[in-house]
């Protein structure tokens, strides 16, 4: 008995196929079951109810698996691969492949129960031909020529259905259990990647969730653009940066390309915009912008895009106003106290130089008055340090009550550290040691502290003390000045918190990103390159001498980048990078370089894309063409046993019978030694040429891994006429040879090449061998092409319907009766591996011609 389905589809043969991918399946389970606890049972009729849903795939592993889908097509040889998404209550099609005849377009709803089955179930199906069952009948893709399926599940990390993965064909299929395999094993690779989207977008969202409270705190501005110029939202603190209101943010009338003045605009364009696209992020800058009264407001901004398009993203804006204000008000002290002391210095009491060193009254009544109206909180005290003077803007300066001691510099005369209990604990021993220091050197001092007001709050103050001197070098005074630098330092602040910002960006970018100084030197890589190597920023740096590039690349990527930067122009490598456990992986390194308003480089930036199961899959690919080009071979000679024991034999008894010739010289009387030495030469022609065909025979039989190197075409086509000779003449062909003399070597594997000219050649023969009244002419010519070497294969068979032309090339396709299908698919795979391009034609008068193209040896 044969167990079948309720809809009468025998299935044991699929049972024992699929029994590795339920093994594997279970296994998925129980590990997605240990994920989510036992305690936690997500009920069959909400596995597609996911949160998991509103994650966005983005675009890096959407073109991803468009790679895996159609690898899948090509390697299955099916028209139609695809990855469906469950958007309750649909199922869409996500991704799929651009195979032809593929009927499943992206964003398309599938209204099949094919997918829906897989969905419901959680479980693999296999629809080896859906015209065999009344209830597959129905199904729409059967409509559109899809009537056998291959599918399996895709899982989130908690065990919910993201959708399926399958395959369609527009004939039955058995999808053996190879296939299988395969398609589980793209299986595993998605759902990877969705492991690692879904930590990512947990990150993000931490992220997101730290970057709103910043937005509402109102500390700094912050708004929402997009690169045409509009600002699309704005938190209060930005709006009040530049005088507008939130109605002019809802009606559309704020653009921040309106708020820029023409030279910074310019600037933005042809500098920051272009930077902004490539790496998705700037560092912060200066600019300015207009306020809506028609001034202009200095600002600190940094920004960074959302997504890999770069059409919107989001800006963080500090006012510098009171930042540029104190930076003035030091510039004008500095300058007053400067004056100052170049005209004190040397000051006499008889008004004379070089005598008795001391200060007079009426500069000491100068110096007060200046000091009093500067835009400062001023002092001086004799070299003993005791203040003797602070001007009456102290007060006002730190909002101080009358009765507070520090209203007038604590007491007239009091000790240079009287005012250290003042400052804030952790600020109090610098300040000692700073003004200790300059008593003992007699040197000034610029020093950073904190002060409480009258509110209790400490404030940021810079104070910058400077001697006045004779002109002996006697210290007549010391004379400071102190500003408020609040403004200043909350900048300062912010601007770090920016660059932490931007450098959360760098380390936000799903990839390796790295930066290069102009001369390709590396500057700074983000968390993803430091955690991939496992080693230090300054270890990476030295990847031309450590071990970072494999030894087998690092040569030829040395050279390589050489050539890249020099040249100034993007430019793209894979190589391979070793990653923290010793293992090596295939990256694609993309080095963009971006320039300053003078055109210079001002940095290279570089992105590292792993590539390694990408390279994996084509190496499979590979060994899958190549593995199949041997079936095929084996089974053409298997076929075609009987015409090559006929070429073996053949100079075997021509060696017999030279053999017999030369013993019957060697018993003549005398010997005829002259006739005898021919004879053995025939047996030794002989056996040569038997060896020669069972080298010929062995190299298209052995499995071997492709070879390429450079061979002569014009003799490999000559020796592929000799092993055809045999159903050549069984079929009663005429061939003839054209071909060009000269001919430019081919780079190629020489067996797998002969396999594609021996197919056509035994394909053209048979055809023209139902051919009963006419000529069997096969013409092979070739000459050279400025893409390389074309190679045509003509015949005066019964030819090919003109609507069958590009079929003749699909895997199963024939029109034999005893035909597999596979020969002329497998031509095409070896030629497309080459690097050329094969295809039919009708031949004229009647016939066929089948040509393909190789390119020369470089």
């Amino acid at each position: 008995m044969t167990s079948s389905s309720p809809n009468g589809i025998d299935l044991t043969e699929r049972r024992r196929a699929e029994e590795p991918l339920r093994e594997s399946e279970a296994k998925f389970r129980d590990k997605a079951d240990a994920a989510r606890g036992d305690h936690e049972d997500v009920p069959p009729q909400d596995r597609n109810s996911s949160v998991a849903h509103s994650i966005e795939v983005p675009s890096e592993i959407i073109g991803k698996w468009q790679e895996f889908v159609n690898l899948l097509a090509e390697i299955m040889r099916v028209p139609s691969a695809s990855i469906m998404r469950a958007d309750p209550p649909h199922i869409k099609v996500f991704v799929s492949s651009t195979s032809k005849g593929n009927p499943c377009e992206p964003g398309a709803l599938d209204t099949g129960p094919y997918c829906e089955t897989v969905m419901k179930t959680g479980q693999p199906l296999l629809v080896r031909d859906a015209l065999e069952n009344e209830a597959w009948k129905a199904n729409p893709h059967v409509k559109l020529g899809m009537i056998s399926y291959l599918g399996v599940p895709i899982s989130w990390p908690d065990g919910r259905l993201f959708g399926t993965i399958c395959v369609r064909d527009n004939k039955r299929n058995e999808y053996s259990e190879a296939y299988l395999k395969l398609l589980l094993h793209f299986r595993d690779m998605l759902q990877a990647d969705l492991k690692s989207l879904v930590r990512l977008h947990g990150e993000i969202e931490e992220r997101e969730t730290k970057i709103r409270r910043l937005v509402d705190a109102n500390i700094i501005g912050i708004f929402v653009w997009d690169m045409e110029g509009r600002i699309l939202e704005a938190n209060d603190a930005f709006l009040r940066l530049i005088g507008y209101d939130r109605e002019d943010v809802v009606a559309g009338r704020l653009r921040w390309t309106d708020l820029t003045p023409p030279e910074w605009l310019d600037r933005d364009e042809r500098r920051w915009l272009p930077e902004l696209k490539v790496t998705g992020s700037l560092q912060p800058f200066e600019k300015e912008y207009f306020r809506k009264d028609g001034s202009r407001v200095p600002v600190l901004i940094g920004a960074a895009t959302f997504d890999d398009d770069g059409n919107q993203g989001v800006a963080f804006v500090l006012d510098l106003t009171e930042r540029k204000r104190a930076e003035q008000a030091l510039r004008e002290s500095e300058d007053k106290l400067r004056q100052i002391f170049e005209s004190a210095s040397g000051t006499s009491s008889d008004g004379s130089q070089g005598k008795k060193a001391e200060v007079q009254p009426e500069f000491m009544a100068q110096l007060q008055a200046v000091l009093n109206v500067l835009p400062a909180y001023t002092w001086y005290a004799p070299p003993s340090g005791s203040l003797t003077f602070v001007s009456k803007r102290q007060g006002d300066f730190l909002g101080l009550p009358k009765d507070h001691p520090l209203r007038f510099g604590i007491d007239i005369g009091a000790p240079w550290d009287a005012h250290i209990p003042f400052l804030h604990p952790d600020d109090q021993e610098a300040g000692r040691k700073y003004w200790a220091n300059s008593l003992r050197t007699g040197e000034g001092y610029a020093h950073n502290y904190r002060v409480r007001d009258a509110q209790g709050n400490y404030r940021w103050l810079l104070t910058r003390t400077e001697p006045l001197r004779a002109s002996d070098g006697t210290l007549l005074l010391w004379v400071g000045a102190t500003l408020d630098i609040g403004e200043l330092m909350r900048a300062q602040e912010a601007l770090g918190e920016s660059e932490r910002s931007s450098r959360s960006t760098l380390d936000g970018i799903a990839g390796l990103v790295a930066v290069m100084a102009p001369n390709g030197e590396l500057e700074t890589a983000n968390r993803q390159i430091v955690e991939y190597f496992g080693r230090s920023l300054e270890w990476i740096k030295n990847w031309g001498t450590n071990d970072a590039v494999h030894p087998e690349d690092l040569p030829h990527i040395v050279e390589l980048y050489k050539r890249g930067i020099a040249s100034g122009i993007p430019f793209n490598i894979e190589l391979r990078l070793r990653r923290f456990d010793g293992e090596y992986r295939w990256f694609e390194n993309r080095s963009v370089p971006i320039r300053d308003d003078s055109g210079s480089i001002a940095r290279w930036y570089v992105l590292l894309t792993d590539i390694e199961d990408r390279t994996r899959a084509l190496a499979r690919l590979e060994q899958v063409q190549s593995d199949f080009a041997h079936m095929n071979r084996v089974s053409m000679m298997g076929e075609w046993a009987a015409e090559l024991s006929h070429e073996i034999t053949q100079p075997i008894a021509s060696a017999r019978n030279n053999a017999r010739a030369a013993q019957n010289f060697m018993d003549m009387q005398p010997p005829d030694l002259g006739e005898v030495r021919e004879a053995l030469s025939g047996v030794v022609g002989d056996t040569d040429r038997a060896g020669d065909i069972i080298d010929r025979i062995r190299d298209h039989i052995k499995k071997a891994p492709p070879r390429k190197v450079q061979f002569d075409i014009n003799e490999a086509i000559n020796e592929v006429i000799v092993l055809g000779r045999s159903a050549i003449i069984k079929n009663g062909v005429s061939v003839q040879t054209r071909l060009s003399e000269g001919l430019l070597p081919i780079h190629g594997d020489r067996v797998q090449l002969q396999q594609v000219i021996l197919n056509l050649l035994l394909n053209a023969v048979e055809a023209m061998g139902s051919v009963e009244a006419a000529p069997r002419d096969l013409l092979i010519s070739n000459k050279q092409e400025p893409e390389g070497v074309l190679v045509a294969v003509r015949d005066s068979g019964p030819g090919i319907d003109p609507s069958h032309l590009e079929h003749v090339f699909d895997a199963f396709y024939t029109t034999k009766s005893s035909g597999v299908g596979m020969g002329l698919s497998i031509c095409r795979s070896i030629i497309d591996a080459h690097g050329g391009r094969l295809w039919a034609e009708a031949n004229e008068p009647r016939g066929a011609v089948f040509q393909f193209t190789l390119p020369a040896a470089p």
